[in-house]
Protein backbone atom coordinates (compact mmCIF):
# COMPACT_ATOMS: atom_id res chain seq x y z
CA UNK A 1 0.00 0.00 0.00
CA UNK A 2 1.12 3.55 -0.64
CA UNK A 3 1.77 6.02 2.10
CA UNK A 4 -1.69 7.66 1.29
CA UNK A 5 -4.55 4.74 1.58
CA UNK A 6 -6.23 3.49 4.31
CA UNK A 7 -7.23 0.47 5.41
CA UNK A 8 -5.76 -2.68 7.75
CA UNK A 9 -2.45 -4.05 7.80
CA UNK A 10 -1.78 -7.85 7.25
CA UNK A 11 -0.81 -7.98 10.99
CA UNK A 12 -4.58 -6.36 11.95
CA UNK A 13 -6.82 -8.65 10.08
CA UNK A 14 -4.83 -11.15 11.67
CA UNK A 15 -5.74 -10.59 15.03
CA UNK A 16 -9.10 -9.60 14.09
CA UNK A 17 -9.48 -13.51 12.98
CA UNK A 18 -7.83 -14.80 16.08
CA UNK A 19 -9.64 -12.86 18.03
CA UNK A 20 -13.34 -13.90 16.61
CA UNK A 21 -11.89 -17.55 16.07
CA UNK A 22 -11.82 -17.63 20.14
CA UNK A 23 -14.82 -15.67 21.05
CA UNK A 24 -16.44 -18.13 18.63
CA UNK A 25 -15.18 -20.83 20.08
CA UNK A 26 -16.35 -19.78 23.67
CA UNK A 27 -19.33 -19.29 22.25
CA UNK A 28 -19.70 -22.75 21.03
CA UNK A 29 -18.72 -24.43 24.50
CA UNK A 30 -20.94 -22.78 26.07
CA UNK A 31 -23.91 -23.66 23.83
CA UNK A 32 -22.99 -27.03 24.05
CA UNK A 33 -22.67 -27.44 27.82
CA UNK A 34 -26.10 -25.29 28.29
CA UNK A 35 -27.47 -28.44 25.84
CA UNK A 36 -26.34 -30.79 27.74
CA UNK A 37 -27.58 -29.51 30.89
CA UNK A 38 -30.95 -29.70 29.44
CA UNK A 39 -30.95 -32.93 28.02
CA UNK A 40 -29.95 -34.09 31.61
CA UNK A 41 -32.59 -31.92 33.52
CA UNK A 42 -34.96 -33.55 30.99
CA UNK A 43 -34.29 -36.61 31.33
CA UNK A 44 -34.52 -36.91 35.13
CA UNK A 45 -37.67 -34.54 34.77
CA UNK A 46 -39.37 -37.22 32.55
CA UNK A 47 -39.02 -40.06 34.88
CA UNK A 48 -40.12 -38.40 37.51
CA UNK A 49 -43.10 -37.72 35.81
CA UNK A 50 -43.10 -41.66 34.77
CA UNK A 51 -42.74 -42.32 38.04
CA UNK A 52 -45.42 -39.96 39.53
CA UNK A 53 -47.86 -41.26 36.94
CA UNK A 54 -47.13 -44.76 37.40
CA UNK A 55 -47.34 -44.32 41.52
CA UNK A 56 -51.22 -43.09 41.04
CA UNK A 57 -52.00 -45.20 38.73
CA UNK A 58 -50.99 -48.07 40.73
CA UNK A 59 -52.67 -46.52 44.19
CA UNK A 60 -55.89 -46.12 42.36
CA UNK A 61 -56.40 -49.74 40.94
CA UNK A 62 -55.20 -51.06 44.44
CA UNK A 63 -57.43 -48.94 46.32
CA UNK A 64 -60.47 -49.77 44.01
CA UNK A 65 -59.50 -53.70 43.64
CA UNK A 66 -61.45 -56.10 46.11
CA UNK A 67 -58.34 -58.18 47.03
CA UNK A 68 -55.03 -58.89 46.54
CA UNK A 69 -53.88 -61.76 45.08
CA UNK A 70 -50.28 -61.64 44.60
CA UNK A 71 -48.16 -61.57 46.51
CA UNK A 72 -48.83 -63.26 49.50
CA UNK A 73 -49.22 -61.87 52.57
CA UNK A 74 -46.07 -60.25 53.95
CA UNK A 75 -44.14 -61.50 50.57
CA UNK A 76 -42.71 -59.57 47.98
CA UNK A 77 -42.06 -59.40 44.00
CA UNK A 78 -42.21 -58.05 40.96
CA UNK A 79 -45.58 -59.19 40.03
CA UNK A 80 -48.71 -57.38 41.54
CA UNK A 81 -52.30 -59.63 40.72
CA UNK A 82 -55.06 -57.69 41.48
CA UNK A 83 -58.93 -59.30 41.58
CA UNK A 84 -61.57 -56.70 40.36
CA UNK A 85 -64.45 -58.95 39.54
CA UNK A 86 -66.16 -62.14 40.03
CA UNK A 87 -64.43 -63.74 36.84
CA UNK A 88 -60.96 -64.78 36.47
CA UNK A 89 -60.34 -62.81 33.50
CA UNK A 90 -61.37 -59.32 35.69
CA UNK A 91 -58.16 -59.74 37.38
CA UNK A 92 -55.84 -56.99 36.50
CA UNK A 93 -52.03 -57.88 36.86
CA UNK A 94 -48.88 -55.68 37.00
CA UNK A 95 -45.62 -56.94 36.66
CA UNK A 96 -41.73 -55.86 35.16
CA UNK A 97 -40.53 -57.21 31.76
CA UNK A 98 -37.12 -56.19 30.73
CA UNK A 99 -36.13 -53.76 29.06
CA UNK A 100 -36.92 -51.25 31.84
CA UNK A 101 -40.78 -51.88 32.04
CA UNK A 102 -43.51 -52.28 34.01
CA UNK A 103 -46.57 -53.74 32.45
CA UNK A 104 -50.26 -53.86 33.20
CA UNK A 105 -52.24 -56.60 31.78
CA UNK A 106 -56.27 -57.03 31.94
CA UNK A 107 -58.53 -59.12 29.30
CA UNK A 108 -56.05 -60.76 27.63
CA UNK A 109 -54.70 -57.02 26.87
CA UNK A 110 -50.91 -56.39 27.84
CA UNK A 111 -50.27 -52.54 28.33
CA UNK A 112 -46.76 -50.48 29.13
CA UNK A 113 -47.05 -48.65 31.71
CA UNK A 114 -43.89 -47.18 32.82
CA UNK A 115 -40.60 -46.93 31.33
CA UNK A 116 -37.18 -46.46 32.69
CA UNK A 117 -37.50 -48.66 35.38
CA UNK A 118 -34.43 -50.79 36.74
CA UNK A 119 -36.57 -52.60 39.26
CA UNK A 120 -39.85 -52.51 40.52
CA UNK A 121 -40.93 -54.77 44.12
CA UNK A 122 -44.36 -55.14 45.46
CA UNK A 123 -44.26 -56.01 49.45
CA UNK A 124 -47.71 -56.98 50.84
CA UNK A 125 -47.83 -56.45 54.32
CA UNK A 126 -48.75 -59.11 57.07
CA UNK A 127 -52.45 -57.53 58.13
CA UNK A 128 -52.75 -58.66 53.75
CA UNK A 129 -54.79 -55.50 52.53
CA UNK A 130 -51.47 -52.61 51.93
CA UNK A 131 -49.10 -53.03 49.50
CA UNK A 132 -45.54 -51.15 49.45
CA UNK A 133 -44.64 -50.29 46.02
CA UNK A 134 -40.33 -49.71 45.47
CA UNK A 135 -39.22 -48.47 42.18
CA UNK A 136 -35.62 -47.70 41.72
CA UNK A 137 -34.46 -45.98 38.24
CA UNK A 138 -30.68 -45.12 37.19
CA UNK A 139 -30.70 -42.22 34.88
CA UNK A 140 -28.64 -41.54 31.79
CA UNK A 141 -25.90 -40.14 34.15
CA UNK A 142 -26.01 -43.10 36.12
CA UNK A 143 -27.82 -41.29 38.60
CA UNK A 144 -29.67 -43.85 40.89
CA UNK A 145 -32.96 -42.81 42.29
CA UNK A 146 -35.32 -44.95 44.88
CA UNK A 147 -39.49 -43.76 44.33
CA UNK A 148 -41.44 -45.79 47.20
CA UNK A 149 -44.97 -45.76 48.09
CA UNK A 150 -48.03 -47.52 49.43
CA UNK A 151 -51.74 -47.96 48.89
CA UNK A 152 -54.49 -49.73 50.57
CA UNK A 153 -57.53 -51.80 50.09
CA UNK A 154 -60.49 -49.13 50.66
CA UNK A 155 -62.90 -52.28 51.01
Amino acid sequence: MSRGEEGFTLLEVLAAVIISTLVITVVIRFHNQTINIYQATRSATDISENILITFNLLEAEIKTSEQILTPLPGASGNKLILKQGPYPWDNLQFYYKNPQELWRLKNNGDNPVAYGINQVNFKRSEAGQTIEISIKTISQEGTETNYLGAATIRR
